[in-house]
């Protein structure tokens, strides 16, 4: 029995309808149905997880999907993360003054994926208001049962299944394949009816390298021990401001309502909540998120159904790395599904898809893993943001911007090296959270600026493989040897703050002898040419 359709998405939020988006423009002519349990149009200010891409995100929509014309001409281009830290009525800052080279955004949630609907229901069967409910596997196709909002029963057949559904994860609790992940991290958030504008609250004396740049249109960070919180300029009359903390270190009880969210703010951020206090904005809704971490043992079945998105699995909002898994995993499906259609063997593609995927998980856990108990010190703070940075910048976001993921050899090379980076990247988290590492007497500026630095140019860099394999591969392998210089020096108590202003970048390739400096690695930073 042939199916009804190639491709049938459970969802038809960000992560569904993406994948639909770039199944047509990949794939070619292709029967896709989404199954959604809401309809639309949908609220523009739509209270959804993830309201901010960072540079995985940003290329994904730009370069994969091509739809950078459309987030520049509706959503707010984003410069970068700035970060805050009260400190007895005055602050910290860390942030650029300029837009980065590769564009990230600020967006409404509705309003992207109402648009996104438009772009697709002439190509795709929406099943609006319904709800699946199981499916049978078919020597040839899968069986899908779902009901509408009366409940009545309907029925299609389809080769590959998607759960897109988000927290719901359909298919992960149907097979009993996901897990609570080992942190206890939980978020309030509120979406005001107004532009918080942070130029207003954290206020610049104009001796700041910040005097001059648009501060509010960053993704705001305000750091606390065992906390961070969030403000998101989503257009010029509505903010997204959220506190994500650890049930470790604070009761949920102290933020499970609005009215105790604002008074926990007024307490422990002065500034911050002196501010809101006045402003007084309507509040659009409140929402509460507890102990999201999660994980699924594997994103991609042999047996054609596949997880994408939170339905997959979700660490924590603070790099918005939510948008980085999709990116991933739906280009990753992509070329499974258009494969599969060929009629080829895809067990390799399947194999390799959870290995990356995998790995970027694995990538999160060590950033994660610890980092809210430190977040009191600005110097931690800021030598953790920007070696996560470098980190980030220099591999997946140039494996993103440059790799064929439809060559199975070069998916293989990348994903070597890319373990090859995560091992060093989890020795260096691990050094960070060490005594030896704590009892630095070095400072951070007060005012960090990230550009020129090794942060800035690792970014300008993403797109110089442009597209070739054998660059990319050249690049992952510089970066290997970055990534080594900076465990090396930070080993022998050296000050990551020079570090991060020297020409390190430039001195170090794919075929530095980078061990031949690890007792002496000033030694490189000395050297002539």
């Amino acid at each position: 029995m042939m199916a009804n359709y190639d491709v049938t998405i459970i969802g038809a939020g960000f992560s569904g309808l993406t994948l639909a988006y770039q199944l047509l423009q990949t794939v070619g002519p292709i029967n896709i149905a989404l199954i959604n349990d809401e309809t639309f149009p949908v609220h523009d200010a739509a209270h959804k997880v993830g309201e901010s891409l960072n540079e995985v995100g940003g290329l994904y929509l730009s370069y994969i999907l091509k739809l950078h014309d459309y987030m520049e001409d509706n959503h707010f281009k984003k410069m970068g993360m700035r970060f805050f830290r009260e400190n007895n009525g005055s602050f910290f800052e860390m942030g650029p003054t300029a837009f980065p080279p590769n564009d990230s955004f600020h967006f409404q949630r509705g309003k992207f994926e109402n648009d996104l609907h438009s772009m697709l229901k002439e190509k795709v069967t929406f099943f609006n208001n319904h709800k699946f409910v199981d499916f049978s596997d078919e020597t040839t196709h899968k069986n899908i049962l779902f009901i509408d909002k009366e409940g009545n029963e309907k029925k299609l057949t389809t080769q590959w299944l998607i759960d897109a559904s988000g927290m719901k994860k359909v298919l992960s609790k149907k097979f009993d394949i996901t897990r609570k992940l080992p942190i206890s991290h939980s978020s309030v958030w509120v979406r005001f009816a107004g532009f918080v504008n942070v130029s207003d609250i954290y206020l610049d004396d104009g001796k700041t390298p910040f005097s001059h740049a648009e501060r509010e249109r960053s993704s705001i960070h305000v750091e606390g021990l065992g906390y961070w919180i969030w403000i998101l300029p989503l257009s010029e009359n509505t903010t997204s401001l959220g506190i994500v903390f650890d049930e470790k270190m604070y009761s949920f009880d102290d933020f499970s309502s609005q009215e105790k969210m604002m008074s926990w703010l007024e307490k422990n951020e002065s500034l911050l909540g002196s501010y809101l206090r006045k402003k007084n904005f309507d509040v659009l809704d409140f929402k509460i998120l507890r102990k999201f971490a999660t994980l699924s043992d594997y994103a991609t079945s042999k047996n054609r159904w596949a997880l994408t998105g939170d339905a997959y699995g979700f660490w924590d909002p603070y790099y918005s790395g939510g948008f980085d898994v999709i990116a991933f995993q739906n280009t990753m499906l992509t070329q499974n599904i258009k494969s599969d259609l060929k009629g080829m063997n895809i067990n390799r593609k399947i194999h390799n898809n959870n290995i990356l995927i995998s790995s970027l998980m694995e990538l999160m856990e060590h950033m994660f893993d610890g980092m809210y108990t430190l977040k009191n010190d600005w110097y931690y703070l800021t030598v953790k943001y920007c070696i996560d940075s470098v980190t980030y910048f220099g591999s997946f976001c140039s494996i993103m911007r440059n790799m064929d993921f439809s060559d199975d050899n070069l998916v293989e090379n990348v994903i070597s090296l890319v373990r090859e980076i995560i091992s060093i990247y989890s020795d260096i988290a691990a050094f960070l959270k060490s005594d030896a590492f704590n009892n630095l007497t070095y400072e951070a500026p007060s005012h960090l600026l990230l550009h020129p630095t090794l942060f800035s140019t690792t970014n300008m860099n993403i797109n110089s493989p442009n597209g070739d394999k054998n660059k990319l591969i050249n690049a992952l392998k510089k970066h290997i040897n970055i990534m080594k210089f900076q465990y090396y020096y930070l080993l022998k108590g050296h000050d990551y703050i020079e570090l991060l202003h020297s020409s390190i970048y430039d001195r170090i390739s794919s075929d530095t002898d980078i061990a031949s400096y690890a007792d002496n690695p000033l030694s490189l930073l000395q050297e002539k040419g």
